[in-house]
């Protein structure tokens, strides 16, 4: 993953979101691709996902709650929807909870962690 351009790695999260069938119909679908691109090229704090939330808010404009929001409804209406690969090994890792989709901030964690991993859940 060092090797990779930022456009590289943007278009591979790009890849892995549809390939675990999160549509691009979603506005929350480039919130999250954006959100998930700083939180791998982010120190971590404990305020991360809040801070990043907020600068991904700036870009578009909009309150750093409204991009939580616009994430968790692309991902609910995956979930919901059927359109989810919940084969994939992110829904195997995160089967706890197979009720309901991952929270957004639990969703981007373990996606930088897949995508940091090769694709393989450690």
């Amino acid at each position: 993953m060092d090797t990779q351009t930022n456009e590289e790695l943007m278009q591979h999260i790009s890849e892995t979101l549809i390939e675990l069938g999160i549509s691009q119909k979603y506005k929350g679908f480039t919130y999250v691709n954006d959100v998930i691109h700083l939180w791998m090229n982010t120190p971590i704090e404990d305020d991360t996902y809040k801070s990043i939330l907020k600068s991904v808010g700036q870009k578009y404009s909009i309150g750093p709650m409204s991009v939580n929001g616009a994430i968790k409804n692309a991902l609910d209406a995956a979930w919901f929807c059927r359109t989810v690969n919940k084969n994939h090994e992110l829904f195997e890792y995160l089967k706890s909870n197979q009720t309901f989709p991952p929270l957004p901030s639990e969703f981007v964690v373990v996606m930088a962690a897949l995508i940091r991993n090769g694709n393989k859940i450690e």
